[in-house]
């Protein structure tokens, strides 16, 4: 899950990726910005301690550029655990902050066609 790249929440530390132009995203994190030609500085962590810094245009966020589609926000989640239960032809969902608590909830219970199925829902869904 991921949103439109934000040049203020990247300054902040929020985490953020950039696409190599193999297609591969790779976590980044923003180091500087200059005036002069209008662009920023990033650094890439490709894996096995590869480390790689790109100046990209600042203006391309705006301007819906080729660039923009090459730096995205991540979304930050939350797992919750869901029980799934079928009564009457309908299916109904529990949802549980932990394992155990839809474990727990479920009475070892055979009604149940999912216990404790494990799913990541963005920090701002309750």
């Amino acid at each position: 899950m991921n949103k439109p790249f934000d040049l203020e929440a990247a300054k902040r530390g929020e985490p953020f990726e950039y696409q190599d132009s193999d297609g591969t995203w790779y976590p980044a994190r923003f180091i500087g910005e200059r005036i002069e030609p209008n662009k920023i500085a990033i650094e890439c962590n490709q894996g096995l301690g590869t480390k790689t810094s790109y100046w990209v245009l600042k203006n391309a966020f705006t301007d819906h550029s080729a660039q923009v589609s090459r730096l995205r926000m991540v979304v930050k989640t939350h797992t919750v655990y869901l029980n799934v239960y079928e009564l009457e032809g309908k299916t109904f969902l529990f949802s549980y902050f932990s394992e155990e608590d839809a474990r727990i909830a479920s009475g070892g219970s055979g009604k149940y066609k999912t216990i404790a199925y494990k799913v990541e829902v963005p920090e701002d869904v309750k």
